[in-house]
């Protein structure tokens, strides 16, 4: 299971925990989002033993991709650093146009993709899921990626929607988020 082969058992353990994901963020307080994000990180590595995952946000001019909340399987290492434009000029186009990008080896990455080929193996990246953060009619705010460090790993289709959700339960939350700011600076 763990070596992306689905199965059933996997199926459902990860159905169980997107349901119990969904329900303790539906109406979670601003407050508690990113603790909750942090766990949830947690969960799914652990379930599906992922290497790395981590949740990055737009910030500053020029945009980077800041790391917001990450899990290594790994304790003790930094958080990663901020990802900027040359160093995958690849992944940024595709995560700007808000297109998943999947591989399960390096040798599955475009030709086009060749910095972004050499970062990862730089960064130690054998395989990788990124998901943009995505709210209809509205450019991605963040990406939310998963990597495989010590092996190789397929992504099923099935592994990969499921993972579309979680990506997008972590963009609702944060989404409610930044309102629940923007309504109380009004207020303010």
């Amino acid at each position: 299971e763990r070596d992306g082969t689905w199965s059933p058992g996997l199926g459902l353990a990860f159905e169980t925990l997107i349901a119990e994901l969904s329900s303790r963020f539906i109406n979670l307080p601003p407050g508690e989002v990113d603790s909750e994000i942090d766990d949830a990180l947690r969960r799914v590595c652990q379930l599906l033993g992922l290497d790395l995952a981590v949740l990055w946000q737009w910030t500053g001019a020029p945009p980077v991709l800041r790391a917001t909340h990450f899990r290594y399987a790994e304790a003790g290492l930094d958080p990663p650093e901020p990802l900027r434009r040359e160093q995958f000029p690849w992944y940024h186009e595709q995560m700007v146009a808000g297109r998943v990008v999947c591989w399960s080896s390096l040798d599955d990455l475009p030709a086009e993709a060749a910095v972004d080929r050499e970062a990862c193996i730089l960064f130690g990246v054998k395989s990788n899921l990124c998901v943009p953060l995505t709210i209809t009619g509205e450019p991605p705010v963040g990406v939310l990626g998963y990597s495989t460090l010590r092996a190789e790993r397929h992504w099923p289709a099935e592994l990969v929607q499921r993972l579309r959700l979680v990506a997008q339960v972590f963009t609702n939350a944060l989404a409610r988020r930044r309102a629940d700011e923007v309504l109380r600076k009004s207020e303010a």
